[in-house]
């Protein structure tokens, strides 16, 4: 069985369920214009979760409260990687609210902690609150709407995400 990764095989899957065009494309393409390398495919998963980032922030800027969820893994070279989630709650046709949540993130930890000194870049709850508080004002959301958090069971993380938010709004006259 062939297994040279999920983009190739979900290019099959489109070719078997019929996409000629795409056919077309893999067969007659010119030179190196085949668009599958894993440069290529990195830049097409960050344009989608790009889209898809800036969609649920919308909504979430629309109906304004929010709740973080955030946990840490290792990736396959077993660096630390911050993922997080947004939940929010939108109004459906029927008038019935509906709970989404949604992933807006996946982090290098390391390259995102703000170290306490030059020699230090450790995962503290503090500097994983520090880069949370970072990538949500980077996304434009206010911390002041944010009605809820979950780290999966670190405690010490919601007084991190509260003190860090608190420190940098101290620290940039914001109330």
């Amino acid at each position: 069985m062939l297994n040279d990764g999920n983009f190739r095989a979900l290019l099959r899957y489109r070719i078997r369920a019929g996409d000629d065009t795409l056919k077309r494309h893999i067969e007659e393409h010119k030179g190196n214009a085949s668009y599958l390398s894993p440069d290529i495919q990195n830049a097409l998963l960050s344009a989608a979760g790009s889209l898809v980032q800036d969609a649920v922030v919308e909504n979430i800027k629309k109906y304004k409260f929010w709740s973080i969820i955030a946990d840490e893994t290792m990736d396959r070279q077993k660096r630390e990687q911050l993922a997080i989630a947004i939940r929010y709650v939108l109004p459906g046709d029927s008038g019935k609210w509906h709970c989404y949540e949604e992933p807006v993130a996946i982090l290098d930890l390391y390259e995102n902690i703000e170290p306490a000194s030059e020699s230090e870049k450790s995962p503290t709850g503090e500097a994983i609150g520090g880069v949370l508080v970072h990538k949500m004002k980077n996304l434009g959301l206010d911390l002041c709407s944010c009605v809820g958090q979950g780290y999966d069971g670190d405690s010490i993380m919601v007084v991190a995400f509260y003190s860090a938010s608190t420190r940098r709004n101290k620290n940039m006259d914001i109330e």
